[in-house]
């Protein structure tokens, strides 16, 4: 794998979560030959200093406090078409038909049980995913076809063909799915089992339904031309209405009630959606570290302004003699420095420390397996923008027109940094096809945002045409840059950086741009 470019050993994606959150998604490649899978990430953040975002405001704790983490493994790769190959021995559909007799003739091995259960929500999350992957790939080329005089047929026919494939394929793993259903929802099973499955299956319900109204929406918010759009429109139309019917049928309770509040939809979709992909997420445990560092940094500093008092007592001494008040005072005059001298020493060590140390160590546990499977490190810290690195100081101002502009940009840099090991053959000994592993890192925003201004002003504008006075909505932004540096340490690769920035203003994020 050390061939390999950087793009296919780790991959990092950034979006807006919601108002207040942006979250960045890693994906590092595990190779199951090697004992140590090693990838650094590091974040830069340049923070306006009008925000007030420094070092005296704004501690490590509270960094911590505003970042929401989750390691999981990464959905597998697996067609639709595969899971319906009775051939395809790892497809949890072939699976579970293969189990049904066991189900059958049920002696309440708890092993077994936890390992079908296991197949049903990994079914789940591998339907859920292609669904949605093939829908906003579909969504994409209705945006690029849109507002066209004329789209050729061979372009317009492979469009309709995907959606007709993606209802088929849909319709058909879904009907092999619920054709279970007599065996893994009897009555006589423990109702937990019986749940596991049901709540598979109102989650694909649920989520078909969700993306396929996405799908209908971009198309009917878009004019494009051509026959056929109609009918599959129809089709998309006819696929919601039965799952609607099915979750209705089944009893289940996303369904929605007309007139009424709905509440209720939001909370189980939730509920629904952690218990089907909690077969990908896996178990970390967080321990403080640096603290022996930073006690030996101390113990340094305080061991430096010891030997300088020592020194000007001997020196007072020999210069005043004893019980005398010049010596007194030269002793005093030396605690005070001492004092400081110490106070000072251990900061200016702590600062140099920092960028070396790390602030937690995460173990990584399989939660099936009871597998330790790695461990990562992190760290964050505020750097002077000499200690910058110079290829993400270039990146950063990449786009900067002149030199004036780039020194006119008053920023604090915030670097958080991440090292992941991830142990190769414990993972391919645990599950087989979950390999490859998720890193999603949220970060709120929220406090940051106290000290913006208000979101917009107003302002007169003369209108040079009719020379009437105007009046603009002035939005007042602040740009937050993220500058990602990616690499997979003990590969020979270069590593990858990426340019992200984030506007924002007092009421949240507005956008995030890719630069």
């Amino acid at each position: 794998m050390d061939t390999l470019d950087i793009e296919e050993l780790i991959e990092g994606r950034a979006g807006v979560h919601d108002r207040y959150r942006v979250e960045v998604k890693l994906d590092y490649a595990v190779d199951p030959q090697r004992r140590r899978n090693r990838y650094r990430v590091d974040a830069f953040f340049f923070i306006p200093r009008s925000l007030g975002i420094t070092s005296d405001t704004y501690s490590r704790d509270h960094f911590y406090e505003d970042v929401q983490a989750h390691i999981r493994f990464k959905t597998p790769e697996q067609t639709m078409p595969a899971m319906l190959d009775p051939a395809n021995e790892i497809s949890p559909l072939t699976r579970l038909q293969k189990w049904k007799r066991e189900v059958a003739a049920w002696t309440g091995d708890r092993r077994r049980t936890n390992a079908i259960t296991e197949e049903m929500r990994l079914f789940g999350c591998l339907v859920r995913v292609r669904i949605r992957d093939r829908s906003n790939l579909l969504i994409e080329k209705i945006g690029a076809l849109s507002g066209r005089t004329s789209v050729p047929d061979l372009v317009l026919g492979d469009f309709l063909e995907g959606v007709r494939s993606l209802d088929d394929d849909t319709r058909a793993v879904l009907e092999a799915f619920r054709a279970l259903r007599p065996d893994y929802a009897r009555q006589d099973l423990p109702g937990w089992f019986r749940e596991a499955y049901t709540f598979t299956d109102e989650y694909l319900s649920l989520m078909t339904e969700e993306y396929l109204t996405r799908l209908v929406a971009a198309l009917d918010g878009a004019t494009l031309p051509g026959e056929g759009l109609a009918e599959v429109r129809g089709r998309l139309a006819a696929a919601i209405r039965r799952e609607q019917a099915h979750r209705r049928s089944a009893g289940y309770e996303t369904v929605v009630e007309p007139g009424g509040s709905n509440e209720h939809l939001e909370y189980r979709r939730g509920l629904l959606k952690k218990f089907v992909n909690s077969v990908l997420y896996l178990e970390v445990k967080k321990e403080k570290e640096g603290r022996r560092a930073g006690d030996v940094a101390a113990a340094g500093a305080a061991a430096v302004a010891m030997v300088v008092a020592t020194v000007a007592a001997i020196l007072a001494q020999q210069l005043y003699g004893l019980n005398t008040l010049p010596f007194v005072l030269a002793l005093v005059a030396a605690y005070m420095v001492k004092d400081r001298l110490k106070e000072w020493l251990r900061q200016f060590f702590a600062s140099r420390l920092a960028p070396f140390l790390a602030d937690y160590s995460v173990k990584i546990h399989d939660p099936l397996t009871g597998h330790s499977i790695g461990h990562c490190r992190e760290g964050v810290s505020f750097l002077p923008e000499r200690a910058v690195p110079h290829e993400v100081m270039a990146k950063r101002h990449a786009r900067a027109t002149s030199a004036t502009e780039r020194k006119s940009k008053h920023e604090s840099v915030l670097h958080y940094r991440k090292v992941v090991n991830i142990r190769g053959e414990a993972v391919d000994g645990g599950r087989r096809r979950l390999s490859d592993v998720n890193d999603i890192i949220r970060l709120g925003l929220g406090g940051w945002l106290a000290r913006c201004d208000d979101p917009g002003k107003s302002a007169h504008w003369l209108n040079g045409e009719t020379g009437q006075l105007e009046t603009l909505r002035l939005p007042r932004v602040y740009h937050i840059n993220l500058v990602l540096r990616l690499r997979a340490l003990d590969r020979k690769v270069p590593p990858k950086l990426e340019h992200l920035r984030i506007v924002v203003d007092r009421d949240g994020i507005l956008r995030l741009e890719h630069q």
